[in-house]
């Protein structure tokens, strides 16, 4: 409810006094979209955000999932996906843990998203098999995107990645985090 500046925009929306505020994510996602892990076993994504709402399906231990709102009551609206996750459950404790938006800098979120969701539209219950893949693929993904940012941009050298379509000219004069973010998808 705070824009942060964004747009000129400061706060939008306060609670009203004495009403309890419940915020799954705390800290203000740059890229609009905020990753976080499941912590709990198993965790239902439900059709609206409620503990009554029908589960239409679940994510276990270990599957990142991506948040593009959240309410005042800890609940999130699922990106890529259908559906909202609870956070947090007093008698479970933590269920999604997000991602720090300085862990996810160098990452396009959005790009990640997607990888996850094209995965879960083709196996709709993910193994654990499938979440090491995936997280090894982001990792691997980081790793050359980080290399192809030192070998070519740090180094004055950007012109093979404008010959492969990976960045255009005009993508030189933006900031460093958008342009690892741009390597990353």
């Amino acid at each position: 409810s705070d824009m942060q500046g964004l747009h000129g925009l400061g706060s939008l929306l306060q609670p009203r006094r004495g009403q309890e505020v419940d915020l799954a994510v705390d800290e203000p996602q740059p890229q609009g979209v905020c990753c976080l892990e499941v912590t709990f076993a198993q965790v239902a994504v439900r059709a609206f955000p409620s503990r009554d709402a029908i589960a239409l399906c679940y994510r276990r231990k270990g599957e990142l999932v991506f948040a593009r709102s959240q309410n005042f009551a800890g609940w999130l609206r699922l990106a890529g996906e259908e559906g909202w996750m609870l956070a947090f459950a007093p008698e479970h404790g933590q269920l999604l843990q997000p991602r720090e938006a300085k862990e996810s800098v160098q990452v396009d979120l959005w790009s990640l998203c997607d990888l996850w969701s094209a995965v879960r539209r083709k196996k709709r219950m993910l193994t654990p098999a499938d979440v090491k893949a995936l997280k090894d693929a982001e990792e691997g993904t980081q790793i050359m995107a980080g290399m192809d940012y030192e070998h070519h941009v740090a180094t004055g050298n950007a012109e093979p990645l404008v010959e492969d379509g990976l960045l255009t000219k005009e993508d030189l004069s933006r900031p460093e985090e958008w342009i690892r973010q741009r390597i990353f998808a």
